[in-house]
């Protein structure tokens, strides 16, 4: 990461706090978020596997933000996924990318029909990719 990074994280991330209504401007900006630290990180499979998973959440019309939890909550996590990654703290913004995934999983599987089998399956999968963690379902 570079301090150029660092500087559109943050920019991404007040576009977020500004846009707070879990409206378009608020997602596009958090995919973006997301899309600049997938890139920092090298690692193309996991950046391949989170544009999937995001078209199948897309396709879905499933959102976690405001529906099932507080921005507040979503905007507390990207802010510590940013602070480690400014302070180059890379296994610190590990367990915050990882808490910030999980509980956003979580909540979009709690909250999914008993019929729809397909999302529970990509988050199997994720689970998978981000390293086997032991989750219930």
């Amino acid at each position: 990461m570079s301090a150029r990074d660092d500087e559109l994280l943050v920019a991404e991330f007040e576009i977020m706090r500004d846009r707070a209504d879990g409206g378009a401007e608020y997602f596009a900006a958090d995919e973006r978020l997301h899309d600049l630290i997938l890139r920092a990180s090298g690692n193309l499979r996991l950046a391949k596997f989170v544009a999937e998973l995001r078209q199948t959440l897309a396709l879905d019309g499933r959102l976690s933000v405001p529906r099932y939890q507080p921005v507040e909550t979503a905007l507390r996590d990207h802010w510590d996924i940013i602070e480690a990654l400014r302070k180059r703290d890379g296994a610190g913004a590990e367990r915050a990318m990882r808490k910030h995934l999980v509980r956003s999983a979580d909540l979009l599987v709690a909250n999914t029909s008993d019929d729809d089998r397909a999302l529970v399956a990509e988050w199997r999968r994720w689970v998978d990719v981000a390293g086997g963690d032991k989750v219930s379902f």
